[in-house]
């Protein structure tokens, strides 16, 4: 008997061929522990006064959903914090989500500011239009595609 050959499914869309991630668009589906499992420092240290990754016990991400920590669970707890309720963790993966907007906005801000800069510097305008020619060239734009979108 021939087997037949199926295509491959894959678990997670980044990993399918020719796949684009949106630009400053994260992999990790958890901001708690960026599917490591582990907590992240920055977010650790919020609640663990003086936390140091090098002396204190593995801070266990229980973010509901996410299912990374138990990557972690055949350690010792010896070794593993398990502290971190599944409350904690939500509310880490919420402040981190934000500061994620944030450097977003800021990032897109800055980029529109230097393409704004930019466009300045290659214009051949010498100033910028007045609001009666910005006013005129919106009519005679909207009525180019108003003659684009009529023809069949």
């Amino acid at each position: 008997m021939k087997l037949p050959k199926l295509p491959r499914q894959f678990v997670r869309r980044e990993d399918k061929p020719g796949y684009q991630p949106e630009i400053w668009q994260p992999s990790w589906r958890c901001f708690c522990c960026h599917d490591t499992g582990t907590v992240n420092q920055h977010l650790a240290k919020l609640v663990i006064e003086e936390y140091n990754p090098n002396k204190d016990k593995i801070p266990r991400c229980q973010n509901p959903g996410c299912k990374a920590g138990e990557n972690l669970d055949f350690l010792s707890s010896q070794v593993v914090d398990y502290r971190f309720t599944a409350a904690i963790c939500q509310h880490l993966d919420s402040i981190h989500r934000e500061d994620w907007r944030q450097s977003t906005q800021t990032k897109a801000a800055l980029i529109q500011e230097k393409i704004a800069q930019l466009a300045q510097q290659k214009s051949l305008r010498k100033r910028d239009r007045t609001p009666t020619e910005e006013m005129e060239a919106q009519q005679k734009h909207a009525a180019v595609l108003d003659e684009y979108n009529k023809k069949p």
